[in-house]
């Protein structure tokens, strides 16, 4: 396998748009000096060689910072509110992307969501909030916004079935907004359907949130909520236990192979101590990070004092 990076890509599919394809060969855009004849129609390894001595090339650095540059202005952050968890996401809530956060209930999905809502009013952003349960608090986004005139920066949409819930979200290419909220994401499928068909559904509907916050440039946030797996036994052919929890009791994200196909960004908030307002996050995609501490507080999601 050859592995290149986004922005190589660019200057790969340059190099492929100038070459012929001859007698199931590619034909490729000669060096200096050398003759394009059937001799210098190659095969795919002699094509990577090309690709990466191109890629030492000026005009590659040239595509490089070409689309470095692109890639930072259409790429905004919208703040959690928390610099520890802005941190953990590279900069905040990313726009163009698909970012899923999850965890138990208690652990502050709904308040980092409000918080977010917050943030994007004060920038004078706008904000298209799907509520699928009916988690919406607008008195909460006032009291973290300190402005009553946050709440005419939000699209509010109450849906009661999948079908309400598809339909509200080509409500972007309408509303344009800079952030979308997905309140929870699964609480309607998990009602409406079952076994395989929940899955696909789901599926289905994230590819098209996917899709949206890639052509409509805006930040795509879902919560989710979890469950307890109970723990793994090995038993042998006669139906003996060989090994008792080999993997514990744990909490895992519902419908979470389903969900991490098509989110870009997958985010865990636990609580450690909730008499505290003590709790903290984990990027779980990409995963790599530790854990940061946050806190739930009047003014919404904060660092941990």
């Amino acid at each position: 396998m050859y592995s290149i990076s986004l922005f190589s890509l660019t200057a790969t599919f340059r190099l492929i748009a100038r070459c012929s394809v001859e007698r199931g060969r590619f034909g490729c855009c000669c060096d200096e000096g050398e003759e394009d004849n059937l001799a210098n129609h190659f095969t795919v390894e002699k094509i990577v060689a090309r690709i990466k001595r191109f890629l030492c090339t000026q005009i590659h650095k040239q595509v490089i910072q070409e689309n470095n540059q692109l890639y930072t202005q259409m790429m905004t952050s919208i703040s959690t509110g928390s610099k520890a968890i802005d941190s953990l996401l590279g900069g905040g809530i990313r726009t163009g992307m698909v970012t899923d956060i999850y965890g138990e209930t208690g652990s502050g999905k709904s308040q980092l969501c409000f918080t977010l809502c917050a943030n994007c009013a004060k920038d004078a952003a706008s904000t298209l909030f799907i509520d699928t349960a009916g988690t919406f608090r607008p008195e909460r986004i006032m009291e973290i916004s300190g402005s009553q005139l946050a709440l005419e920066k939000i699209t509010y949409v109450r849906v009661f079935t999948t079908i309400d819930q598809i339909n509200a979200t080509k409500k972007i290419l309408e509303v344009r907004p800079t952030l979308v909220v997905v309140d929870s994401l699964t609480s309607l499928f998990s009602t409406e359907y079952s076994g395989p068909e929940r899955h696909r559904a789901l599926m289905k509907y994230l590819h098209e949130l996917a899709l949206l916050a890639i052509s409509s440039g805006c930040a795509i946030v879902v919560t989710n909520m979890v469950r307890t797996a109970p723990p793994i036994t090995l038993i042998d052919q006669s139906g003996r236990n060989i090994a008792q929890a080999v993997v514990p009791w744990q909490q895992r994200e519902y419908l979470g192979s389903s969900v991490s196909i098509y989110s870009h960004m997958r985010m865990k908030l636990e609580i450690v101590d909730s008499a505290n307002s003590s709790f903290q996050a984990v990027l779980v995609q990409p995963a790599g990070k530790g854990p940061v501490p946050y806190a739930i507080t009047v003014l919404g999601i904060s660092d941990q004092k």
